[in-house]
């Protein structure tokens, strides 16, 4: 059985939470590092801060994962930089969850998965952005600006 957007979004925390959580472990000073030294693409930045359309984005990961530590904190920040009401991301923790991740689909980390306003999902970015974006700010910009054409 699929899980719905909204259920997702129930199960999971705010990136804040979910950082906090992570900081007792051993990879918490690579997860701090990216935050605190990723440059978001500034172009890609300015095209999601106009996002006019609500999304939400729902990020499977786990603190040990190289490619979550490579892009979780490189979208956080890219997102805190839009500073775009109408992106909403949650993120959820698949050692916590892994029921929640099997029934959403989840085979590889990190997922994410975007959703529209009616909850439907418009797409998936997993683990790393597609060759043709330079970065995960660019991929997530190209769906959300392409999502309700």
């Amino acid at each position: 059985m699929a899980v719905s957007a909204k259920g997702l979004i129930k199960v999971g925390v705010t990136p804040e939470v979910y950082l906090k959580k992570i900081e007792s472990t051993p990879k918490a000073s690579a997860w701090r590092s990216r935050l605190g030294n990723y440059s978001p693409n500034s172009m890609a930045v300015q095209g999601l801060s106009r996002i006019r359309q609500k999304f939400s984005l729902v990020s499977f990961s786990a603190h040990w994962c190289k490619d979550c530590v490579q892009n979780i904190p490189a979208l956080v920040k890219s997102l805190r930089s839009a500073k775009n009401a109408n992106i909403q991301l949650v993120m959820i923790d698949v050692d916590n969850n892994k029921k929640t991740a099997q029934e959403a689909n989840v085979r590889a980390i990190p997922t994410i998965i975007i959703y529209n306003a009616e909850g439907n999902e418009v797409a998936r970015i997993i683990e790393n952005p597609s060759k043709e974006f330079g970065s995960i700010e660019e991929e997530l910009l190209s769906i959300l600006s392409h999502a309700n054409e």
